[in-house]
């Protein structure tokens, strides 16, 4: 029996390794790196054969920084082992363009495995001014500066910096490095491999010496005036020799921008564009569609303000919109795209068309405020007869309350003298109508702000709705050998359910009681839930989840359970 059970576990064990899909995983480190700056790429596979990478650019050079090797990777629920094999190059690209490199591929006897493809943005090479240096300096073995790109930008403008080191003799290695300090909240955005050490020969200052460029920064001043930044130090060996180096420190002039922007304006400082895009230009009058406005171009993308719609008469924006981030920070600041989703409600039926946006941005190298503007689109509404009517009726309700107040203000009985405008059909005009048309104008504020929350409610419901299906999708995925991040995905399903069901428009904890309860009240498998929800808080605990757990029909409940309650 004790054999036949073995060589079941054998057999299984074999198949499973055997019917294993093979993989190969290209990526490349920095994605994001000025021309002649030192980049890795890296191949991991399953199969092991001749690797052969497509798409590399003719202006890719590589270096003889060659590092192979494998390791392995268990599977501790089905006991497999796997071999992963890596091989990575270095090298540089001389010439700058936005590029896709892949796939890769491994010939391993007769078939070969491709991997995915990567992109990469290689920007020009950005010049750089030293900070000063003293006569001291130069008489030094080795000395520091700190460089920038400019020495004067306008607020909001990218900052490019850099530690430079300069040595009369051929260096090794550094130690104890400490990075130049910018006092405030000023974020540090890495570039390229900053700390990649690769040693040139450099004139300066009429002296031949060894260089080499580290910790590359970029950083978006938050002040006007005079912007300190202060020494880095460090280290420098030759060997076991070291000497220690304290730089100079540096002051950047920040300019305000000019007075009286245009009323578009949205904070941005580089150079942008702006694109339209409507998902839906044939609906029904009624139904919300989404317009998503997109900001592409280089500089202070991370700090754009949300830009102002221009609709004609019958189109109301329900809430904010979703922002979406898709940039990379570079030597010239950020570089890539911003999207504002918003959700718009057309009220009348017919053609119509929506005007361009407009935003205006800062170029600071024309030093001069510049408008670009997005294309007109037309939209076509079809009639609803039932949201007409419903229209219809609550413009006739503002019309009967505005003939009911007028009413109430005519049978009031005064005292009229003659030869007065107190009484006279000038005096109920002057009165009357203000009334009247203040009246109009709450009830036409009450009904907006209902429609709005109701659409906004909807859209909300809709934007949660996906959020759980792809969080359930990935749910699906992912990894049971590692149970504490598999718990962790499970709750925060949960957790998304019961946001869902509540109409939360952000999503908050919820109890474990307060889930069994719920799902019990919704004709789910509650004990199911509570048996999971107990192994998770076992595991957070340090109990344990036991080596017999069936991660698969967990996986399995919890994605029936919310599905069958979120349809």
């Amino acid at each position: 029996m004790m054999r036949l059970t073995l060589a079941y576990l054998f057999l299984l064990t074999s198949l499973l390794a055997y019917s294993q899909k093979e993989k190969v995983e290209l990526s490349i480190s920095p994605d994001a790196f000025e021309i002649g700056e030192v980049f890795t790429i890296t191949v991991t596979s399953t199969v092991q054969g001749a690797l052969e990478i497509e798409n590399l650019p003719s202006s890719y050079v590589q270096d003889y920084s060659i590092s192979q090797g494998s390791t392995r990777e268990v599977d501790y629920n089905s006991g497999v082992v796997t071999t992963l094999y890596y091989t990575s190059y270095s090298g540089i690209i001389t010439k700058s363009g936005d590029y896709t490199i892949g796939p890769a591929w491994v010939k391993a006897g007769n078939k070969s495995y491709g991997s995915n493809k990567v992109d990469v943005k290689v920007s020009k090479k950005v010049s750089m001014n030293s900070g000063n240096v003293t006569a001291q300096q130069l008489n030094d073995p080795a000395f520091g500066v700190i460089e920038c790109n400019k020495r004067e930008i306008y607020e909001g403008e990218p900052l490019l910096l850099s530690a430079k080191i300069y040595s009369y003799y051929d260096p090794s290695h550094i130690s104890s490095y400490q990075s130049y300090h910018i006092n405030g909240t000023i974020i540090k955005n890495p570039i390229g491999n900053s700390n990649n050490i690769k040693v040139t020969d450099e004139r300066f200052k009429g002296k031949q010496l060894k260089a080499f460029s580290y910790d590359k920064n970029v950083i978006f001043p938050d002040v006007v005036g005079n912007f300190q930044i202060d020494p880095f130090k460090l280290n420098l060996h030759q060997g076991y020799k070291s000497f220690p180096i304290t730089s100079s420190g540096l002051v950047v002039k920040v300019k305000p921008l000019p007075a009286n922007p245009p009323k578009d304006f949205i904070g941005g400082v580089g150079s942008f564009n702006v694109e339209r895009l409507i998902d839906d230009t044939a609906i029904v009058q009624g139904e919300v569609f989404k317009l998503i406005l997109t900001v592409e171009g280089t500089g202070n993308l991370q700090n754009l303000e949300v830009p102002d719609l221009i609709l004609p008469k019958g189109f109301v924006v329900y809430g904010d919109p979703t922002v979406t981030e898709n940039f990379v920070i570079t030597a010239n600041g950020a570089d890539g795209s911003v999207d504002y989703e918003y959700n718009i409600q057309a009220t009348n039926f017919g053609n119509h068309s929506i005007p361009g946006t407009s935003i205006s941005y800062f170029d600071p190298e024309k030093e001069k405020y510049i408008r670009v503007l997005s294309d007109e689109v037309e939209i076509s509404i079809e009639k609803d007869k039932k949201f007409q009517e419903q229209l219809d009726k609550q413009h006739k309700q503002i019309e009967t309350e505005m003939i009911v107040h007028n009413a109430d203000i005519r049978n009031k009985v005064e005292r009229i003298e003659h030869g007065t405008l107190f009484g006279t059909v000038g005096y109920w005009s002057g009165v009357g109508l203000p009334v009247a048309a203040a009246m109009f104008f709450l009830f036409f504020a009450r009904t907006k702000k209902r429609n709005e929350e109701e659409v906004r409610v909807k859209a909300e419901q809709k934007n949660r709705k996906g959020e759980l299906e792809n969080a359930l999708k990935e749910l699906d995925t992912i990894d049971s050998s590692d149970t504490s991040a598999f718990f962790s995905k499970i709750e925060q399903n949960l957790q998304l359910m019961m946001s869902l069901l509540d109409h939360d428009q952000e999503i908050k904890h919820y109890s474990k009681s307060e889930i069994v309860e719920r799902i019990s009240h919704e004709g789910g498998n509650a004990d199911r839930i509570k048996e999971i929800l107990q192994l998770s808080e076992n595991l957070r605990y340090g109990f344990g989840v036991g080596e017999s757990m069936d991660t698969e029909a967990i996986r399995k409940d919890t994605i029936d359970v919310i599905r069958s309650i979120v349809r």
